[in-house]
C-alpha cells in the first residue's frame, strides 16, 4: 500500500479503495494521537491522511501541562518525551516545554507501518447512498470508502465543512513562537516566565541546558500578512514589538533559530456554538482536536486537548465495538449502530470539557483584544467570576486508554 499520493484519477477515472475501517483526516497532533490510541486498543485497518509532504510541526513548542501528561502516559510516549525536556516546577503538578516536531514524532515512530499517508489532499466527503458510510474524495482522483471518518484537520477542517459547524472567528490578538538555541548552554532558570507591557506579552520556558522556548503575544497588524512569510521579518517586527523590554530577553528573540519560526493570528470557536450544539458528528463522520475546539493559547490547552479526545475517542470506540476484527460477522445496520453508540459516549464525555476551555481562552483573549476600558473590566469580572481557580483545568483526569 503506496503511503504518497499518487496519480491515478487525474484521467477522469476515479480510482477506488475499500480496504479501510477508519479514516483520520489530518497527521497533526491529534490526528497522530488518534491513530495511536485506536492502534493500542487494537482497531487496526486506521489511515491517517496527511496533505503535507512529511510530518509538519507548526507551533515550535508547545507547554505540556499535567492533564497532558496523563494522556501521553495513556497513549505509550510520554516516557520517551520526558527525556527530551526538563521539567519546570509548578505547583499545579507536572510540566514541560516540548518541540512539536519531538512529539509528532514519538507518535508517529509507534503506528503500524503504511497508517500515515503523506501527500493527500482532502476535497470533501461523501455519504454512500448504498451503505450510509462515508467516502473521502481527494486531489488525485482517488475516493477512500470507510466505516467511519475522523477530523483531525485543524481550524480550517474540511470535515467540519461536511458536519455543518461554524467557521472559526479571529481575535485581533497574534502569537509568535520560536526557539533560540545556546549551544554551549542558556543562563535562564528552569521556570515559566512572562515579561507584560501594554498589549504585549513575551513568554519564556526552557525546553532544555541548550534550547528555550518562547512566544509574543500582541496586536495583529496589517502587514502581518506578508510579515508571517518571511523569518527575517517576523523577528525585526517582534524586537520592535518588545521595545521596553529586558536587553537579555530581547537578544534571545533577536537570535531566534530562522527555520523555527511562526507568526499566526489566532481564531477560535465560540464557547456559546460548543455548548448550543448538540451533535459534533453526523452518521459515522466525527470530529476532534482543532476541528471541534479551536481555541486561543492563552492557557496552553489546545494540544492537551486534543490528546484527551484521542484517548477518550478510542477508549469509547473499543468500548461498544468490542473488537473491530469481527466486523465482517455483522450486519450494516448493526455496525452502524454500535459506530453510533461510541461516537454519542465521545460527545457526552469530552462536551462540557471543551466548553469550559473554550469559555477560559475565550474571557482572555477578549480581555486582550479589548482596548475599551470598560468592556475590559466586564471581561475581567466574568473570568473572576466563572473561574475563581484558573490553573483547574490542569487537574482532568481523561481516563485509562
Amino acid at each position: 500500500m503506496e503511503v504518497r499520493g499518487g496519480g491515478g484519477g487525474r484521467s477522469g477515472r476515479a480510482e477506488h479503495e475499500h480496504n479501510i475501517d477508519i479514516i483520520i483526516v489530518g497527521g497533526g497532533i491529534c490526528g497522530l494521537a488518534t491513530a495511536l490510541a485506536f492502534h493500542r486498543k487494537g482497531i487496526e485497518k486506521v489511515v491517517v491522511l496527511e496533505k503535507s509532504e512529511k510530518l509538519r510541526a507548526t507551533g515550535a513548542g508547545i507547554i505540556t501541562q499535567a492533564n497532558g501528561w496523563r494522556a501521553l502516559d495513556q497513549l505509550g510516549v510520554a516516557a520517551k518525551l520526558r527525556q527530551t525536556a526538563v521539567p519546570i516546577p509548578n505547583m499545579d503538578g507536572e510540566m514541560r516545554c516540548l518541540k512539536r516536531a519531538d512529539l509528532m514524532q514519538a507518535l508517529a515512530d509507534d503506528l503500524p507501518p503504511n497508517t500515515l499517508r503523506f501527500g493527500r489532499t482532502v476535497l470533501g466527503i461523501k455519504v454512500d447512498p448504498c451503505t450510509s458510510y462515508p467516502t473521502v474524495h481527494l486531489d488525485d482522483g482517488t475516493v477512500l470508502h470507510a466505516k467511519v471518518v475522523i477530523g483531525c484537520d485543524g481550524i480550517n477542517s474540511e470535515v467540519a465543512n461536511f458536519l455543518g459547524m461554524n467557521s472559526t472567528r479571529i481575535f485581533s490578538t497574534c502569537v509568535v513562537r520560536g526557539f533560540t538555541s545556546y549551544p554551549s548552554g542558556h543562563k535562564f532558570e528552569n521556570k515559566f516566565v512572562t515579561f507584560s507591557k501594554g498589549d504585549v506579552q513575551l513568554g519564556i520556558l526552557p525546553v532544555n541546558r541548550n534550547l528555550v522556548y518562547w512566544f509574543i503575544t500582541r496586536r495583529w497588524t496589517s502587514q502581518d500578512s506578508v510579515v508571517s512569510n518571511d523569518p527575517k521579518l517576523i523577528i525585526q517586527s517582534s524586537i520592535k514589538a518588545l521595545s521596553g523590554f529586558p536587553e537579555e530577553e530581547v537578544e534571545m528573540v533577536r537570535n531566534g533559530d530562522l527555520d523555527q519560526l511562526f507568526l499566526n493570528q489566532l481564531r477560535y470557536r465560540t464557547p456559546w456554538n460548543l455548548l448550543l450544539k448538540r451533535r459534533f458528528g453526523e452518521g459515522s463522520v466525527i470530529v476532534a482536536g482543532d476541528a471541534m475546539h479551536a481555541m486561543g493559547p492563552f492557557i496552553a490547552q489546545g494540544g492537551a486537548a486534543a490528546l484527551e479526545d484521542a484517548v477518550v475517542l478510542a477508549r469509547c470506540f473499543a468500548e461498544t465495538i468490542g473488537g473491530i476484527g469481527i466486523h465482517d460477522q455483522i450486519s450494516h445496520k448493526e455496525w452502524r449502530m454500535r459506530i453510533a453508540m461510541a461516537i454519542h459516549k465521545y460527545e457526552k464525555e469530552r462536551k462540557m470539557r471543551v466548553v469550559k476551555l473554550s469559555a477560559q481562552t475565550f474571557l482572555i483573549g477578549k480581555i486582550l483584544d479589548s482596548s475599551w476600558l470598560p468592556l475590559k473590566l466586564i471581561w475581567i469580572a466574568l473570568m473572576v467570576i466563572l473561574f475563581r481557580r484558573p490553573h483547574s483545568h490542569t487537574l482532568y483526569d481523561c481516563g485509562q486508554l
